[in-house]
């Protein structure tokens, strides 16, 4: 019966061990781990200290300070480390929370969740928390925000304001029904400027086949040898056919673009240019 009455508290005594152990490691799991580097630890401490002392501080002016202080220890910490810089992600979400600077603190929050190990659950969930906590506070300020906006305009014209709970209506300016259509200029008709560009390429070409086929005619007649003129004179017929036929094509869409150039009519009315300004819009048109 001794041994057992030993055995029984020496098991319960490592049970109460183990059990400690392995809470103090689920404790250790949680935490954030200190920077790698020294420096980056100097400053992750000094960024606290400041962020404890705003945290603390009545004065609003001084609160703001503080946690600018803290923002830029924590930013050159974050620059030194090169290990777990999701420390500092961290940090510098909360610090930039703590100003109502949330896209700032957004910011932060994403890259800690990016680079933060799943191990860190409660630090994880707790990110996301806050993400959703300033979400809230963005949505609620924007509906105040419209709601004034709205009161005032109501105010201002003499009619009660619009619910901002209803549905939002534009009301689009009506198009002008009875303006005429206006007529092109002749120099703005780019189909018969795209014509004579074309044409004029073609006659180019067509020209430089004509001439090269004449040179090579030239040399054929200047060639004792026989075979040697033969194929220049047929080299040379080849480039003149080539020529008639990119010059004609040439010179008909030429002719083409410039008698649709010369019928196309041109304004009656004088020169005019015309402002007109819309709810979102401001246009400039012009006739000469």
């Amino acid at each position: 019966m001794k041994p057992s009455i030993v055995r029984h508290p020496i098991l319960l005594l490592t049970l109460v061990i183990a059990v400690c152990i392995a809470g103090a490691s689920a404790a250790s799991a949680e935490e954030l781990p200190k920077p790698a580097e020294p420096a980056a630890r100097a400053h992750l401490d000094a960024g606290n200290k400041a962020f404890d002392e705003a945290k603390a501080a009545s004065d609003a002016s001084t609160k703001t300070e503080k946690f600018r202080v803290a923002i830029r220890e924590y930013m050159a910490g974050l620059a030194a480390e090169t290990k777990f810089h999701y420390t500092f992600y961290w940090n510098l979400g909360h610090a930039h929370r703590q100003l109502g600077e949330y896209t700032r603190a957004e910011f932060f929050y994403r890259k800690f969740l990016e680079y933060a190990p799943e191990r860190l659950t409660n630090y994880r969930s707790s990110a996301e928390d806050f993400r959703r906590m300033m979400q809230a506070d963005i949505d609620k300020a924007a509906a105040a925000e419209q709601a004034a906006a709205l009161s005032a305009a109501g105010a201002s014209s003499g009619k009660s304001a619009p619910d901002p709970q209803g549905p939002a209506l534009t009301v689009l300016p009506s198009p002008a029904r009875d303006a005429p259509p206006e007529t092109p200029s002749w120099y703005s008709d780019r189909p018969a400027w795209g014509l004579v560009g074309v044409g004029l390429a073609g006659t180019v070409i067509g020209g430089g086949f004509l001439l090269n086929s004449s040179s090579l005619f030239d040399q054929a007649s200047d060639e004792d040898r026989q075979s040697v003129k033969a194929d220049l004179e047929n080299d040379a017929r080849s480039r003149r056919t080539i020529g008639f036929i990119s010059g004609g094509i040439g010179v008909a869409f030429l002719a083409a673009g410039v008698i649709k150039l010369s019928i196309t009519p041109s304004p009656s009315k004088p020169a005019s240019v015309h402002v007109t300004v819309g709810p979102s819009s401001f246009s400039f048109q012009g006739s000469f």
